[in-house]
């Protein structure tokens, strides 16, 4: 099986997998209420649950496909995540997103 741990790089972006390492930026975006809104999902309220969330996540080896952080190239920093997720209770593969607030508007500001 193929494993697809990175993603197609940008001249902004860079995507790859994500690690334990970074908890405090999964925390900062899955705690959000306003990125958390639509997802039905319920907030990442601890480092600890962070932790727990990227030490746990399954895709990667089970699939060989799975959900990428997205760092900007200039700083490193995590603004959000993308990719696919495999939802085996439906036997679909959900395409999905979540970015920071605070990136979008850097994005349509630098335009």
């Amino acid at each position: 099986m193929n494993v697809y741990r990175t993603g197609p790089p940008t001249v902004r972006l860079s995507m790859r997998a994500m690690t334990v390492n970074d908890a405090d930026a999964f925390l900062a975006l899955c705690g959000n209420p306003q990125v958390m809104r639509y997802t039905h999902e319920p907030l990442t309220e601890s480092l600890d649950q962070a932790r727990e969330s990227l030490r746990c996540y399954p895709d990667f080896d089970d699939v060989g496909f799975g959900r990428w952080g997205c760092y900007l190239n200039e700083t490193g920093q995590m603004i959000g995540f993308c990719g696919l997720k495999r939802l085996p209770d439906l036997a679909e593969v959900d395409v999905g997103f979540r970015s920071r607030p605070q990136s979008v508007a850097v994005r349509h500001r630098a335009r």
